[in-house]
């Protein structure tokens, strides 16, 4: 892990990143012990939100200058008194349109919030319970193709809201029969992706090694499970999903 984030200019005509480094934060923003979990641009390109080991959020501005190294500095950093486990950007955020600015976030025994990026300020909130009746932490968040939706993941659990429906779920699903079955995805879903240009479907992983592609009109059924091979060196966490631009592959 690292306690500096960069963004590198890409060669156009190789795709390769050339060694200039044209934005990073100062050392001075972050102490020693603090790095970097994660880090998500923002769907307009102008903002970087990144998650650090104090369970901060810190959002970045980046305007892309000619010449000198640009410093990045946080223009808005939110506190957790708990883990954060995930954050997702709207996927129709702009900066011009302040409504658009809002991230999903989950953290350890809280309810999924979405927050604004530009104050912070929580705007809704979603939770997800139990069979025995406890509110349930996401491991996982994601908001549907189309924005109308937040896909959440949870141990041996999924769950769908209704963006303009703060509250419960309207849908929920099991990811195996039963805790002892041998069947279905184990374990707590690490990340969920919904597949480009399609409102229909996700695919999600465990950190169990367990990964399947599912409707959303039916999260409850899998269209395929699968489970990292043995023979890779033993069962590993999967914790990372991405479609490719025109939905025809999926990289774990």
């Amino acid at each position: 892990m690292s306690r500096y984030v960069y963004t590198y200019f890409l060669d156009p005509a190789t795709s390769l990143p050339e060694t200039q480094c044209v934005a990073r934060t100062s050392a001075e923003d972050i102490a020693s012990d603090n790095c970097f979990r994660s880090v998500h641009w923002s769907p307009d390109g102008q903002s970087l939100a990144a998650s650090n080991e104090d369970n901060a959020l810190r959002i970045y501005d980046y305007q892309p200058a000619e010449g000198e190294q640009k410093q990045l500095e946080p223009r808005l950093t939110i506190a957790h008194g708990e883990t954060l486990t995930a954050y997702r950007w709207y996927p129709y955020m702009s900066t011009s349109d302040p409504a658009t600015c809002c991230i999903a976030e989950a953290t350890r025994d809280q309810p999924i919030h979405i927050r604004d990026s530009n104050s912070g300020a929580v705007r809704a909130s979603y939770a997800a319970y139990s069979a025995h009746e406890t509110l349930m932490t996401a491991g996982a968040v994601a908001f549907s193709w189309d924005g109308a939706k937040i896909l959440a993941g949870y141990a041996g659990h999924l769950a769908q809201f209704d963006v303009q429906r703060p509250g419960l779920p309207v849908d929920t699903g099991a990811t195996t029969p039963s805790r002892r079955s041998k069947e279905g995805m184990k374990g707590v879903v690490s990340c969920i992706a919904p597949r480009n240009n399609d409102t229909r479907t996700m695919a999600c992983a465990s950190f169990s090694g367990h990964l399947s592609v599912r409707l959303q009109a039916d999260i409850k059924a899998a269209e395929l499970v699968w489970a990292f091979p043995e023979e890779y060196g033993g069962r590993r966490g999967i914790d990372h999903l991405a479609w490719s631009p025109d939905g025809g592959l999926l990289w774990a």
